[in-house]
């Protein structure tokens, strides 16, 4: 039996992130005066479903929670892709805000920065409607086409405001994909240009939607965004959005692998994806925000039990009964 706390013996928790963006959630029982691999230790690995950009926040609280899960045998399978989990962010103008989502697909919603997940990739038309109090119009649309991949080559374009003055307006977009663009603006009065980031001046004041067409020629593809410009003499509502991040959704939701590292007194390691489990199991059984860790890192706190067979090059162990009070950290 391994237990923090005796034999000077130590919970040590921590969380790294992947280059394809998973956070795994580490908990590691070993000697506290051991760093690194240790005989006579033993590493829980939790690995999150889905993908965040890196050093952004992890998605701990909707992966790491309350219930029975499986072992996944990383060396004949791998995480299925289930589903698309997509970010928004909105902006407003107008004070005491009301939002009405629609996201071409599924439930709308009501917060000014929705996630929304779609089951399959595709282009989708995404609605804002939202409401506030003004001298003006004291609600607006906009509606913009969504492109759901996780296809890193896609070419994905918005419009930023980096400056009005009376009726001018200094338009510049940003852009994703290979490069090699070039960019139409329609800016909503009748009037276009292909410049990069003009500035238009509009005859009177008032809320246009502006669009930009960036078509991004390495990759032969096209992306359309609307935004409503407002001039700095108008009080009417001018609601926009864009997305933040699409993330991918993977099998064994919430967790996408779970993984057992012992180590035996002679440092011979033992782990539990190398081959497939007949009979295991992995439960959590609670979690609970717990004290920040020796990096100063956010932890949580778990009761798990297990059961499950660790493989080394030719023999193995039988985990079984297991049960711990482990503590993971997170981002």
């Amino acid at each position: 039996m391994l237990q923090a706390g005796t034999m000077g013996y130590y919970m040590f928790s921590s969380y790294t992130q992947a280059n394809d963006g998973m956070y795994s959630f580490i908990a590691d029982v070993k000697p506290q005066s051991c760093s690194g691999s240790c005989p006579n230790s033993l590493r829980i690995e939790l690995n999150d479903n889905i993908m965040a950009s890196q050093g952004a926040a992890s998605n701990v609280n909707n992966s790491v929670k309350t219930g029975s899960y499986t072992f996944v045998n990383s060396s004949t399978t791998n995480p299925t892709l289930i589903g698309y989990m997509v970010t928004y962010q909105s902006s407003f103008n107008l004070n005491s805000p009301t939002y009405n989502w629609s996201f071409g697909i599924g439930p709308g919603d009501t917060s000014p920065s929705p996630t929304h997940t779609y089951a399959a990739p595709g282009v989708y038309n995404t609605r804002l409607v939202a409401s506030g109090t003004t001298a003006g119009s004291g609600t607006g649309s906009v509606e913009n086409q969504v492109k759901v991949t996780l296809n890193t080559n896609v070419c994905r374009n918005r419009i930023a405001v980096v400056g009005t003055t009376n009726t001018a307006i200094h338009f510049t977009p940003i852009v994703s994909g290979s490069g090699n663009y070039s960019h139409r603006w329609d800016f909503g009065d009748g009037q276009t240009a292909p410049d990069i980031d003009p500035t238009h001046y509009y005859a009177n004041p008032g809320v246009y939607q502006a669009t930009l067409t960036t078509i991004d020629h390495t990759f032969m593809d096209t992306a359309v965004y609307v935004y409503n410009a407002r001039t700095d003499l108008s009080l009417d509502a001018a609601p926009n959005f864009w997305v933040n991040s699409v993330n991918g959704i993977y099998s064994n939701s919430p967790l996408a692998k779970i993984k057992i590292t012992y180590t035996n007194g002679s440092g011979k390691v033992y782990t539990s994806d190398i081959q497939p489990q007949s009979s295991s199991d992995f439960n959590i059984i609670s979690v609970e925000d717990y004290k920040t860790n020796e990096n100063n890192q956010r932890t949580k706190k778990l009761k798990i039990t297990f059961n499950c067979r660790v493989y080394g090059d030719s023999d193995y162990y039988d985990i079984t009964n297991g049960e711990a009070v482990i503590a993971v950290a997170y981002k």
